[in-house]
């Protein structure tokens, strides 16, 4: 004959209410991790010194050249925006853009830059060369990863 058991015991209130602590717990680390790993900090935002000097013998040309570098051991170009603004209106690109022959055109107002060694990061060697410039025009570089702002020049 066939013997039917009936077990009619099952796991305690307060078992199940720790297996289920436990469990919310487990996916709440999990959850963590995953959410974590996707928000990496940038870390700080580097500072550019530059210095610019006006060629005596072509007034409104400028060159202004990287004195320094600090707060990273690295930039590279492309991390890097170039804004100018020239007589109330203002251009922008990135310098990994503007080495070569783009430039950034406000009217009579042009800026390039050069990437002296060609290594694709900005170092104390490369320079900026302005032609039109006026007194009181601005050169801002701003750090993308971070957005804040690496250095500003007026000339003067």
């Amino acid at each position: 004959m066939k013997k039917i058991w009936r077990n009619e015991e099952g796991v305690s209130p307060v078992i199940a209410v720790i297996l289920m602590v436990a469990i919310t717990v487990v996916l709440a680390a999990v959850l963590y991790v995953m959410v974590s790993g996707m928000m990496t900090t940038t870390g700080s935002t580097p500072t550019v010194s530059m210095s610019w000097t006006e060629n005596p013998d072509a007034p409104g040309n400028y060159t202004g050249n990287v004195v320094s570098i600090s707060g990273a051991t690295s930039v590279k170009l492309k991390d890097v925006s170039c804004t100018a603004t020239h007589a109330g209106s203002s251009g922008e690109d990135t310098l990994n853009d503007l080495k070569g022959t783009a430039k950034i055109t406000l009217g009579t107002f042009s800026l390039d830059f050069n990437d002296v060694n060609g290594d694709d990061k900005l170092g104390a060697q490369d320079t900026f060369t302005i032609v039109g410039g006026t007194s009181g025009d601005t050169i801002r570089l701003v750090y993308s990863p971070t957005g804040g702002q690496m250095g500003q020049s007026t000339l003067t």
